[in-house]
């Protein structure tokens, strides 16, 4: 009698936990609208169903959705799938909703730089622009990101940057801002400014071959063509 009593409680108990699944299961549609659109939209990614997919995903936006890893695949999806209005619209929520979801330098960089490929160089900056607000010390977005606006020719913008990395930056990235820097001021003919930045660095360390190969170029760019090849000597004859 007890052991069927035992019995019939694993049955009742088993009952319920499958009933439960079953239960969860199709309330969760209902229950996350938006994340459920958002797998249907994987699956059929993953199939191969590149319209379907984009459907998918503009309704599960349609439905709210603001997970950060689900936009940011979003926004490299339809950027693959040619989307544009879809990578713009997963990115402005994504960029909304940066106050409250941490932007992972991990997930982020991909995605800035498949806006960079697809020459979007806007919304890359701007995705870039929400993580520095958060991040102000990942040097390697700022970087990125002055390097993008460099080649849009928002030149103050990119020297506000590169600036500000320069001055608080280990001496690695300090060292990489000021070379970009400099590189930039010559394709701004500001070849005074781009020979000051170099011979700071170049007196801070002698050996710095790339320093001295763009300050031969910088040179060469404004003319000076006797000091130009001396400076290319000097940097391959340090490479000996």
């Amino acid at each position: 009698m007890t052991w069927s009593s035992a019995r019939s409680q694993k049955v009742t108990y088993a009952l319920i936990l499958i009933l439960s699944g079953v239960t969860a299961l199709l309330a969760y549609p209902l229950v996350y609208p938006d994340r459920s659109l958002f797998r249907q939209g994987e699956h059929a990614w993953q199939a191969g169903r590149e319209s379907d997919a984009m459907s998918l995903y503009a309704q599960a936006l349609a439905n709210g959705l603001n997970r950060s890893h689900a936009l940011y695949r979003m926004v490299t999806e339809a950027l693959q799938a040619g989307d544009m209005p879809l990578a713009e619209q997963a990115l402005a929520r994504l960029t909304d909703n940066a106050s409250r979801a941490r932007l992972r330098a991990s997930d982020l960089l991909p995605v800035a730089g498949a806006l960079d490929a697809a020459g979007r160089y806007d919304l890359a900056s701007a995705l870039l622009e929400h993580h520095a607000n958060l991040f102000p010390e990942d040097w390697s977005s700022a970087l990125y990101r002055a390097d993008l606006l460099r080649r849009s020719q928002r030149y103050d913008d990119a020297e506000g940057i590169y600036r500000a990395v320069r001055d608080a930056a280990p001496a690695q990235v300090a060292r990489v801002a000021a070379l970009q820097w400099a590189e930039m001021l010559g394709w701004q003919e500001r070849f005074a400014a781009a020979e000051e930045l170099l011979r700071e660095q170049l007196d801070a360390d002698p050996l710095d071959r790339d320093a001295r190969i763009l300050f031969g170029r910088i040179l060469f760019w404004s003319g000076r063509l006797d000091e130009a090849i001396s400076e290319y000597q000097q940097a391959l004859g340090e490479t000996k």
